[in-house]
């Protein structure tokens, strides 16, 4: 038996709610063994609430703001999978993900907040700016301040809304604009009733002078109509203008809740007191998307906080099959409020005090909440020797050696249900099915291009490994100036139930296909095995109907352009180190991910073409040389690299593979730095590397640009020994 625990059962978290970020944190301190969890989110990273006036006034930087949502999963040892959610059959235990298959689950967990969007066109469009999702709201907000400081833009800042997240938005930001010197500014606060209902009296007035100190303009008992580029119109017929405008008016929820098969109100998902959706044994919903039919309570973060370790209690009672926690909300609950500068508010049922004292206090909760995602304790050797809980096991025998050689393969049944399910789509060269004993191609008078690849996992969500695998295989038909024609799979899975591996190669096969159809390739057939953990190839034959592009003719003169930035090995080690940013990682896969079919096409006169992958682009540019007798520069300062790269290599970062690729220095001619060492990174899915005639550079650089490429000239080819000058 391998010394992993078998996985029988998978948790999905929708969302990444601050309950779910601290479930994830608690996870990784106790997991469950042979228990998977994955988190599901459209974003990298996500915003903590309670420090959002902070960083709007200036008092925080973004990074202090947000919870690395890649760099968590990484400690919980969770899968990360970074999607939308569009729909949630709780009958078939199903997820729907946007462009993706269904995900399965034995237990879920929905956390993704609300939405602050008004209804109608008119009100919610292009021009105005919803406070939800966080993560938007800050990037927008970056952006506006961004053209305040170059000048360029006159503030009139309106918002819609009378709440408390309302205020201390524009008392934040009115401190944000003075803090920039600029002191001609508008900024109005729009409500249909009275401002800041939810507080009491002594906390209102002592806000609403604060206010008028700040240069805030605020209407009551306003309806808006229209929100357009320049202007907020009102019902009653005025007009105010804006620049920013900003939606700050409560609590919406998502609209494709809607669709789901679960029990709503008014929107918001039906908990009962164990926060499971009623009706419903294994799907539970927290945070201000959850109703609590038992004790309806406002939208406010510090429930979802305080539902987390019952969140957490209750989904392992699940698994364990365990009596559920109840979860008792309090029925007050402390605010304390920013009022721009470095003071607040406190709004209690005793008597509000303000000041500095008062932002320090909070300052203090909200860095002690952060801290607990940026400093994890070491966890080593956490599921080693831990023994899977006989209650979850679907095996009838869980201590069964595994064996090895084709005992070894996943069996029959799971093999069959997932390949039957794969589409079929006609294709005249292709004589046999999927299932045949083997592959039959009608090639006919083209020359064909055979190659293989495989990457270990490398990525904790399944499709988009599967994906870039994919895009990675089919890079040298790409360089060969070819056209993908089929695909033979070679995948390893670890040990688990009958079921979670059928989940597994499902969400494998079926992102593998379909990146393989997105370029006119298909899936043929394949192999597969258990092992000690994931991994996934491909053999890919391509064709070509002309010369193919090799790696000797590469001619002096030449110029050489990249198609890719580099860095992603660097990129990956330190994610495996919680080193990494989020957003770092993200950047890198969309680049991974990104299909270079087009870019092969537009590089058709390329004289000599690779693709950069394992060897980096130092031994990749050597092995031209070499094959074409020829020598290289290089311009470091045009070498496109991705965000993040150079920051983690300067601070000693570097891929496995490195040292073996730096072997390449005694044929290099360079000054060290952090750039420089990336010449030596191993990439996954790396760019076309091309040397096209001087002639052919207008083309190849617009085309390339056009489609969202790299076509920057990072070096030329010349005269000479095989060597590379790097300048």
């Amino acid at each position: 038996m391998l010394n992993r625990p078998l996985i029988s059962r998978e948790v999905v978290l929708v969302g990444g709610g601050h309950a779910h970020a601290l479930f994830l944190r608690k996870w990784g301190m106790k997991p469950i063994p042979g228990v998977q969890i994955s988190l599901i989110s459209p974003n990298s990273e996500t915003t903590y609430t309670g420090m959002l006036p902070g960083f709007l006034a200036g008092h925080y930087s973004k990074e202090q703001i947000v919870i690395d949502l890649i760099k968590l999963c990484r400690f919980a040892g969770a899968r990360f999978i970074m999607a939308s959610v569009d729909n949630i059959l709780s009958k078939e235990n199903l997820i729907s993900i946007s462009g993706r298959d269904f995900l399965p689950y034995d237990v879920a967990s929905v956390n993704i907040g609300v939405t602050s969007a008004l209804i109608g066109n008119k009100l919610s469009n292009l021009y105005t700016n919803s406070i939800r999702p966080l993560t938007d709201f800050v990037e927008r907000w970056s952006a506006f301040k961004k053209e305040l400081k170059g000048h360029r833009v006159h503030p009139k800042i309106v918002i819609i809304g009378g709440g408390i997240g309302a205020v201390e938005i524009a008392m934040a930001m009115s401190h944000a604009i003075k803090s920039l010197g600029i002191t001609d500014f508008m900024i109005t606060i729009l409500d249909k009733s009275e401002l800041l209902n939810e507080v009491h009296s002594s906390t209102r007035k002592t806000i609403l002078t604060t206010l008028k100190r700040s240069s805030i303009l605020a209407l009551t008992h306003v309806r808006v109509f229209e929100c357009t580029e320049r202007s907020v119109r009102l019902e009653n017929g005025s007009e105010i203008e804006s620049n920013f405008t900003i939606i700050a008016a409560g609590a919406r929820a998502y609209d494709w809740l809607e669709h789901t098969d679960l029990s709503l109100k008014g929107g918001f998902i039906k908990v009962d007191q164990n926060l499971r959706v009623l009706g419903r044994s294994n799907i539970f919903a927290v945070g201000d998307c959850a109703h609590l039919t038992f004790s309806p309570r406002p939208k406010a973060g510090v429930f979802a906080v305080r539902q987390a370790p019952i969140l957490f209690q209750n989904v392992c009672a699940k698994i364990l099959k365990r009596k559920l926690k109840v979860f008792s909300p309090q029925k007050n609950h402390l605010k304390l409020i920013s009022l721009g500068d470095k003071k607040a508010i406190s709004d209690y049922v005793l008597p509000s005090v303000s000041g500095g004292m008062v932002w320090n206090i909070k300052n203090k909760i909200d860095q002690a909440f952060m801290i607990k995602f940026s400093n994890f304790p070491l966890m080593t050797g956490k599921s080693a020797g831990y023994k899977v809980p006989v209650g979850i096991l679907n095996d009838p025998n869980p201590d069964q050696m595994l064996c090895g050689g084709c005992g070894a393969k996943v069996s029959s049944e799971v093999l069959n249900s997932v390949i039957q399910n794969i589409d079929q789509k006609d294709r005249k060269d292709v004589l046999t099915g999927i299932g045949d004993d083997a592959a039959v191609i009608d090639v006919k008078t083209k020359r064909q291009i055979l190659t293989t690849d495989h990457l270990r996992e490398f990525n904790s969500d399944l499709w988009s490994y599967a994906k870039i695998t994919a895009v990675h295989s089919l890079g040298d038909i790409w360089a060969m100036g070819g056209k993908p024609q089929v695909a033979m799979a070679h995948i390893i899975i670890p040990e688990a139930s009958d079921k979670v591996q059928k989940n597994w190669l499902k969400q494998i096969m079926r992102a593998a296909s379909d990146a393989f159809e997105a370029d006119g390739a298909r899936i043929v057939g394949g192999h597969t095995s258990i092992g000690a953990e994931f991994s996934i190839g491909f053999s890919v034959t391509g064709t070509v109907s002309k010369d193919p592009i090799l790696i000797s003719g590469a001619r002096p003169g030449d110029l050489l352009v990249l198609t890719k930035p580099i860095g992603s090995g660097t990129i990956l080690a330190g994610e495996m180190q919680l080193l990494s940013r989020g957003h770092w990682v993200e950047s890198a896969l969309k680049w991974m991910t990104k299909s270079q079919s087009k870019a092969s096409e537009v590089l058709y006169s390329a004289r000599a073409m690779t693709d950069i992958t394992g060897f980096g682009l130092a031994g990749h540019l050597i092995r031209i040389c070499e094959h074409s007798q020829v020598s290289a520069t290089l311009e470091l300062s045009q070498i496109p690299f991705l965000m993040g790269a150079e920051q983690l290599a300067k601070s000693g970062i570097k891929s496995s593979l490195y040292e073996n690729n730096l072997k390449v220095k005694n044929k290099m001619a360079f000054v060290p730095s952090a750039k420089a060492n990336l010449l030596f990174d191993p990439q996954t899915s790396g760019g076309l590397l091309a040397a096209i005639p001087k002639e052919d550079l207008d083309r190849v650089s617009q085309k390339l640009t056009v489609l969202g490429f790299c076509s920057n000239v990072i070096g030329r080819i010349s005269k000479g020994k095989p060597f590379i000058f790097v300048n």
